[in-house]
């Protein structure tokens, strides 16, 4: 079923933001051996993270506080470092990558 769901989300134009922990890790197997995937997947990152900048810009509490901007490669790293030292909690609880993403930011820039 999973499978099937990443499938749509690779073959249809528009990328939600909103996917689990579980369909991010069916698109990072996916995007192994296919580059065509491997840069959906970079767009997805990137746009996640450009959608989480604009969101603390206009925020009347910044959900972060960072003095530099991030390139998406950083960022991916940073997600994935977060991912695997609460694999547990997020993939028990079909965490959303938003959430996951918004975590990252947060214990790395937090707000004084």
């Amino acid at each position: 079923m999973r499978y099937f769901l990443a499938l749509f989300l690779f073959i249809s134009s528009q990328v939600f933001a909103g996917i689990s922990l579980q369909e991010f890790e069916v698109m990072q197997s996916l995007a192994k051996k296919n580059e065509n995937t491997r840069m959906k997947l970079d767009f997805y990152v990137k746009g996640l993270l450009d959608g989480i900048y604009i969101a603390n810009i206009y925020a009347e509490k910044k959900l972060f506080c960072s003095k530099y901007a991030l390139d998406h490669p950083k960022f991916y790293r940073m997600i994935q470092d977060e991912i695997d030292k609460h694999y547990y909690i997020y993939s028990k609880n079909k965490t959303p990558m938003t959430h996951i993403a918004i975590r990252t930011l947060q214990s790395k820039y937090p707000c004084k």
